[in-house]
């Protein structure tokens, strides 16, 4: 099984730093429909992991996606800014 990790801020918040690999994708671009999120089409048991400036953001997103066929969602509760300093870039 593979995994993603989409960050949902906005991209001058994930310009100073975000986790290593993590794809780009601020929250409001999805809800408003204006942009998808690049999900894998051919592996629905891929793990999505949605980190944001806050829970809600996240949460909202993973909301959306529980009525897409990806059901391996997951999403940071809290700041994504506040994890371990080792690991952002």
């Amino acid at each position: 099984m593979t995994a993603v990790i989409f960050d949902l801020r906005q991209k001058s918040d994930f310009q100073k730093g975000a986790l290593r690999g993590a794809i780009n994708v601020p929250a409001d671009l999805i809800i408003s429909g204006a942009q998808k999120l690049p999900l894998p089409e051919d592996d629905f048991n891929t793990r999505v992991l949605l980190v944001a400036g806050s829970a809600g953001q996240a949460r909202a997103v993973a909301d959306m996606l529980s009525t897409r066929p990806w059901h391996n969602v997951s999403y940071l509760d809290g700041d994504v800014s506040k994890l371990l300093p080792g690991e952002v870039r």
